[in-house]
């Protein structure tokens, strides 16, 4: 891959990444304004909460695809690829399924 091709992908990854940023603050500024005081705390409240159950959900996946995709398909194992696929599903389906039902737990008890 030519220099030029990172500059212009990265370019691209960071222009994303601003206009993520810059769209949830207007979005926070817009709900503040719509919201009532007690009704934006909890907003804010369950979307920290979602937040910190998705850290388990994904349980470091990302990085685990990137370095397995990259070895797997420049030795052009195919067959272990679409296996670490189905592993990856089933593995973020069975910690989402226990996220949730902590969530759940969570406001039964509150």
């Amino acid at each position: 891959m030519k220099k030029m091709d990172l500059i212009r992908l990265f370019s691209i990854s960071a222009n994303i990444r601003f206009f993520n940023i810059g769209a949830g603050f207007v979005t926070t500024i817009l709900l503040v304004k719509v919201f009532e005081v007690k009704d934006f705390g909890a907003y804010a409240f369950l979307l920290s909460l979602l937040t910190i159950l998705t850290i388990p959900a994904v349980m470091g996946v990302p990085e685990i695809v990137i370095r397995e995709v990259a070895k797997l398909t420049s030795t052009n194992k195919l067959e272990e690829l679409k296996l670490l696929f189905k592993w990856i599903r089933r593995t973020v389906l069975i910690t989402s399924i226990f996220s949730i039902l902590i969530l759940l737990i969570f406001i039964y008890i509150y």
